[in-house]
């Protein structure tokens, strides 16, 4: 999930309305401050700044699901 979505809400505000549901998110972001960084951290343990590498992707995959 990037954090700048277009629309009305951004990548952490769609990030608490999918968390009920159970589903990894995975945040990709270039926006390294810290409050964005500590806003993520709350929401989920998954994330990546850009640029990234699709070995980056791959690994947090694979930690998701466990195998």
């Amino acid at each position: 999930m990037d954090i700048n979505l277009k629309g009305q809400m951004n990548g952490l505000q769609a990030a608490e309305e999918i968390l009920p549901y159970n589903i990894p998110i995975i945040f990709v972001t270039s926006q390294t401050d810290e409050a964005t960084a500590t806003q993520i951290k709350k929401l989920s343990p998954h994330y990546i700044f850009n640029p990234y590498n699709k070995n980056a992707i791959c690994e947090i995959i694979v930690m998701i699901l466990n195998i």
